[in-house]
């Protein structure tokens, strides 16, 4: 069975599968207010199988976060952010949300994607859009689609901004930053020759707290595990040429020497003002609370039985956002409810990732071929709880899910490259290899052969 024909069938499935704890309606979830910028018809109004017309609304989440509640706790430095007047930490996101018109042919389920560095994943495998182009998730309005099977069975489905760190007009979260200043290690790979100069701040890096800081090290490696060497500190500065004078930059490098191709540089140096990354994290959370359960009065939410279940899809980068999700325990709201019914990480492996650290770096994919000390393969890999063997912690990817009984239903997909680059098999195994070891008894787990043409059902 075709891939694409087998993930949308199995969205359809989770419908039927997921389980929905009993909670009262009223809610505590954070989210205080919904700004809906546009509402208009979807695709023109074309009627989309026995769904018919679907509408888009877009527009912005906003949250407040009590620090001290179970949500606010595990958002990391969030004592350290500003509050307002009632002491919350407040911060908000973009969403954009597909539904029938008709709600009469809604179905009682909806999806949520976890963008991927603020793109879809699912276009290809729920859906395709005519010729292959792209679905702009902040612009769907000149969307296409030659396959609308997911939206032919009626589902809702929604995006939400998770990350900080991507640009003003992509799908992202505004988070406010921690009143701290640390150390911070950024890794320098030049790909071309001639270059002295690197940019700080964006996706994958952060400013230096100021220009000066003697004692900030570059390093020079010729390998991950080498200790590197230490370049002479007056070769380099925080700076950049301006009408061929230095002038101090804490967003810039600019090194005497040219940065080799093939070198691998380490910067090591006191950053400013992390954004809150976990904000993200809590912010699904406390959407697909607010989904399921109500509060704060949106017409979102006129049609409540369109979220009597939801169902999350991440795929790389965002399953590994939903792997981590779930080791936090975030699937389980301020009040002790589930959040996601069922959940569909795909390609993913044993990975998590940056996702709620000092400094984070969201969408780094370190692994064995980029950088293996970058924050991405995390103990622990297994549902279960298991053992490090170097530290001695006991620990399971779903131990704080099971006990707050907010397990969802999972499935995970592998194709080769989750056990070439992503530690796939330390999530069924010990961490050194020598014995298998189950998933949770609510997850299932399939390889899908590199020519994508069936599913191979693995459960040890």
């Amino acid at each position: 069975m075709a891939l694409r024909t087998w993930s949308i069938r199995a969205v359809a499935n989770f419908a039927c599968i997921a389980w929905i704890a009993c909670f009262p309606v009223s809610s505590i979830a954070e989210v205080t207010r919904l700004e809906i910028a546009t509402v208009k018809p979807w695709l023109g109004g074309r009627p989309l199988g026995k769904a018919g017309a679907y509408e888009k609304l877009q527009g912005r989440v906003y949250f407040e976060l009590d620090p001290d509640t179970s949500t606010g706790r595990r958002v990391t430095d969030i004592t350290l952010a500003p509050r307002n007047a009632r002491g919350r930490v407040e911060f908000s996101s973009d969403f954009v949300l597909v539904r029938p018109r008709d709600k009469a042919r809604a179905r009682h389920t909806a999806l949520l994607e976890i963008p991927n560095r603020g793109l879809t994943q699912a276009n290809g495998s729920f859906f395709s859009t005519a010729h292959g182009a792209a679905f702009d998730l902040m612009n769907l309005d000149s969307t296409a689609l030659s396959d609308a099977f997911l939206f032919e069975q009626g589902f809702t489905v929604a995006w939400l901004g998770w990350e900080f760190d991507l640009p003003q007009g992509e799908i992202r979260l505004e988070a406010p930053v921690a009143n701290v200043n640390g150390p911070v290690r950024h890794s320098i790979i030049a790909t071309s020759a001639g270059s002295h100069a690197v940019r700080l701040g964006g996706s994958n890096s952060y400013c230096a707290a100021d220009a000066e800081q003697p004692n900030a090290q570059l390093l020079l490696k010729t390998r991950f595990d080498d200790p590197g060497r230490i370049l002479p500190r007056a070769g380099w500065a925080f700076a950049h040429l301006e009408n061929a004078r230095l002038t101090p930059d804490p967003c810039s490098v600019i090194s005497r020497d040219e940065f080799k191709p093939g070198q691998l540089y380490e910067l090591i140096y006191r950053g400013a003002n992390p954004p809150l990354a976990g904000l993200g994290e809590a912010a699904v959370s406390d959407f697909v609370s607010w989904l399921k359960f109500g509060g704060i009065a949106s017409s979102v939410r006129d049609q409540p039985e369109t979220f009597e279940h939801i169902l999350g899809f991440g795929y790389s980068q965002s399953g590994r956002f939903l792997r981590d999700f779930l080791y936090r325990g975030f699937n389980e709201d301020a009040r002790g409810r589930q959040v996601f019914d069922g959940l569909f990480i795909a390609s993913a492996g044993a990975g998590r990732g940056s996702f709620n650290h000092r400094y984070a770096m969201p969408g780094a994919a370190g692994n064995s071929v980029l950088s293996d000390l970058r924050p991405v393969d995390l103990f622990p890999f297994t549902d279960g709880m298991e053992e490090d063997p170097v530290t001695g912690a006991q620990d399971g990817l779903l131990r704080q899910t099971e006990s707050s009984h907010t397990v969802p239903r999972i499935f995970y997909t592998y194709s080769s490259t989750e056990y070439w680059a992503r530690a796939g098999s330390l999530a069924y195994t010990t961490v050194d290899g020598a014995q298998e070891l189950p998933l949770s008894n609510s997850a299932r787990l399939y390889f899908i052969p590199e020519r994508r043409t069936h599913l191979i059902p693995f459960r040890p």
